[in-house]
């Protein structure tokens, strides 16, 4: 079954109408003719760590069958964060954000082009840097 543009604009308006989630400043939409599989993707609009952490675990408290993972841009000057999963619907959504590379960040082991799983325990650490997380 095609799942066209349309499809993917309900899927995410009903998503946004169910949940609070914070506020996203780019959109991406796949469908099914152009890739295989449909997909929404969604850059949040906060610019430094700890937003754009608690902001993908504000996304990933609404989707079922999250990953969360960071991936070093192939150029290598940036990092970005991000939060997979589906929504209510089944459409496939990834909500990221971008942060600038640091050696010392979270990323920083990461050779331009890689990935790696990041937990969830670990985005609840940068959300709240400075704060014990029991």
């Amino acid at each position: 079954m095609s799942t066209t543009v349309i499809d993917l604009l309900d899927a995410l308006r009903a998503h946004l109408n169910d949940f609070d989630v914070p506020p996203v400043c780019s959109v991406e939409l796949t469908t099914t003719a152009y890739s295989g599989e449909a997909q929404v993707s969604l850059q949040l609009a906060a610019p430094h760590l700890p937003g754009i952490a608690d902001g993908l675990l504000a996304w990933a408290d609404t989707l079922r069958q999250t990953t969360t993972e960071a991936w070093r841009v192939p150029r290598g000057d940036s990092v970005h964060l991000s939060v997979t999963g589906r929504l209510c619907g089944g459409v496939l959504i990834e909500v990221y954000g971008g942060l600038s590379f640091t050696e010392h960040g979270i990323g920083g082991d990461l050779t331009p082009g890689a990935r790696k799983t990041v937990s969830l325990a670990v985005l609840r650490e940068c959300a709240n840097p400075g704060e014990v997380i029991l």
